[in-house]
This record gives C-alpha cells, structure tokens and sequence, in this order.
C-alpha cells in the first residue's frame, strides 16, 4: 500500500503584491496556502473571486490559495511560514505569532520577505536580527531570508526570476529553496544572511538617486548612460563596504542576483517605486 504524503502547509503574512504573487507561485504547486491580511476587502475578494485587484490587478489566483483576517488561523500548525510585511510593521506581528502555540514550539520554518532596516531599541537594525529579539531562542540562526531581483508583478505572470534563500542554517535554506523552486522561479540557497539582507535594503537608497540622475538627465548634457554606470557601480562598492562592516564572509554575494542582481532591477525597472520617488 503507498501512502500519499501530506502536502505542507503553507502561511503568507501579508497580501500585498509581493506576498500575494509568492503565495499564487506555491500554491500553483499544489500547496494549501493560506494569506492573512487585516483588509477585509481584499480578503473577501480573494476567497470569492480569486483575484487581488487592489494590488495585482488582472492576476488569477488558485483556488487553494485562500486569506483570513484571522493570524492564528493563518500561521497556526503551518510547516512554513513567510512573512511579507512592510517593515514598519513587522515587528508588531511577531510579537502576536510567538503567543501562537506552534510557532512557540518551534514546529514552523519561517522565511522573511521584508527589505530594509528596523528601528529597534538598540538603533536601526537588519530585519533577521530584530525578529530574533522577539522569537523564541531556537529559531536564533534558523530564519531565512528571501530575496532578489523579484518584483511581484513578473512573478505572478511566471516571468523567469531568481532569488535567494539565505539562512545560517543550511537545511531551512535548502527547505525554502524547495518549497519556492519552479519552472520560472530559481532558487538558490546561501549562508550569507547579513549580505543578502544589506544588499536588499541598501540598493532602494541607489535607486532613488538614480531616479534623481535620471530627472537631471532631462535637463542637463552633463548625464547619459555613463553617468547611470557610473551611479550603479558606486552604489555596489558602497552596499559591499557597509555588508562587509555589518559582518558579510562573502564577497561573492555582492556580484550575484542578491547584489547586482537586485540592485539593477530596482534601478532599471519600469516597476521601482524607488527610482519614481527619486
């Protein structure tokens, strides 16, 4: 007799763009994936219309993707759980997972989507640092990190993408690698949680000067295409010099898809609200 192996079950926080085409990817794999979110609109409109408009209009969802208004429900007994929730409010949601009795026991492998710094107690604070002030002890090292050029509109339209899954744990990086892998996203695992992270949250800081340089590039001969290389490898050298400071072993990440990868594509895009703002 051959049993069928229980699919994982799988909890996103967050259904903004970015959480919401992540948890469409898993569940396309066949995952029961379920998305908390404190709108009740667009949870409603996810679980009866299958659809995200406020956030990634003209995107199908699969049924088995479902949300909640409920955080126990949504993060309760999951095998994993990824957290895509803007960083001015993350802390505030750990600290209502850890009263969760499975995230309390340690039974969730967590993933972490959110880029840029926390202002902690402590100063401003890498986002994998700050959560394992508030998590129990044993997930100290056991977190994993998620990043790369990745935006959510080309990931929900199966745009080939890479990422990188980062945990000083080698085996919750290889598991998130597995759960996230498919035909058009591409996963590589890492040991370099610092530099991936500093990568992340550093190059919005690029893009937004080169939104500048781009505006400038309208109105001054003294811009061109030169000038934009020109910003770009400063940018890099500056994002390698402050991961290399913070405690980054590895060079190498900072010429991969979590360095120059990401850092390209928030400059570049059509998409980057950064280089907008700038």
């Amino acid at each position: 007799m051959v049993l069928k192996r229980k699919k994982k079950k799988v909890g996103v926080i967050s259904a903004g763009a970015w959480g919401t085409a992540v948890a469409k990817s898993i569940a396309e794999k066949g995952y029961p994936v379920k998305v908390w979110d404190f709108m009740e609109d667009v949870v409603d409109e996810i679980n009866n219309a299958h659809r995200n408009t406020r956030y990634l209009p003209e995107v199908d969802l699969p049924r088995n993707l479902t949300a909640s208004t409920d955080l126990s429900e949504t993060a309760g007994n999951t095998d994993f759980l990824i957290l895509s929730t803007p960083s001015l409010y993350i802390l505030n949601i750990v600290k209502q997972l850890i009263h969760i009795p499975s995230i309390l026991e340690g039974k969730t492998t967590i993933g972490v989507l959110t880029k840029g710094f926390i202002d902690t107690d402590r100063g401003p604070s890498l986002i994998i640092p700050a959560l394992e002030d508030y998590l129990p002890g044993f997930y100290k090292g056991k977190l994993v990190y998620i990043s790369g050029p990745s935006h959510a509109e080309e990931v929900a339209r199966r745009k080939l993408t890479g990422l990188i899954a980062a945990s000083e744990n080698g085996k919750n990086a290889v598991k998130m690698k597995n759960l996230l892998s498919c035909e058009s996203l591409l996963v590589y695992p890492s040991l370099d949680v610092t530099g991936v992270q500093t990568a992340a949250a550093v190059k919005n800081v690029v893009a937004i000067a080169f939104g500048m340089l781009d505006a400038l590039m309208d109105v001054s001969d003294l811009f061109g295409d030169n000038s934009e290389s020109l910003l770009l490898a400063a940018g890099l050298n500056e994002i390698q010099k402050l991961g290399t400071a913070l405690g980054s072993k590895h060079p190498d990440t900072f010429t991969s898809i979590a360095g120059v990868g990401d850092l390209d594509v928030t400059c570049r895009s059509r998409y980057g609200r950064n280089r907008r703002f700038g």
